[in-house]
């Protein structure tokens, strides 16, 4: 919709992980197979940061074809819908339900060609 230098759309998006970072959400522990959970202490923090910022632009990478970003999402928000149905979990339940119903609704329009209707 802009056309925002590079450096613009960094200090957005590392000001938007901060906000996000500031309400409480942050990565705590790193699973690693065969070892079980490892606290990551202050790590989190950056790690954090480090992981909305690639995921943010990583979609806006994959956005090239029709349907490729909201299939992603989509695949995305099923699996986190199942392990939330397996940890019983019903904010996140009720929530990845109705991302994937919107994102359902959306890719309906976002076919190859695309409509703007």
């Amino acid at each position: 919709m802009y056309n925002l230098k590079p450096l613009t759309k960094l200090v957005v998006q590392v000001t938007a992980a901060v906000i996000v970072l500031s309400s409480g959400l942050m990565i705590e522990k790193v699973t690693i197979p065969l070892m079980g959970s490892v606290d990551i202490g202050w790590f989190g923090y950056v790690l954090t940061i480090l992981w909305i910022v690639g995921i943010t632009n990583a979609m806006n990478l994959i956005d090239g074809l029709d349907g490729l970003a909201t299939g992603v999402a989509g695949i995305a928000f099923m699996s986190i819908f199942v392990m939330a149905m397996g940890d019983t979990v019903t904010l996140v339940i009720y929530l990845s339900a109705i991302f994937i119903a919107a994102l359902s609704g959306f890719l309906l329009y976002n076919f190859y060609p695309a409509k703007y209707s």
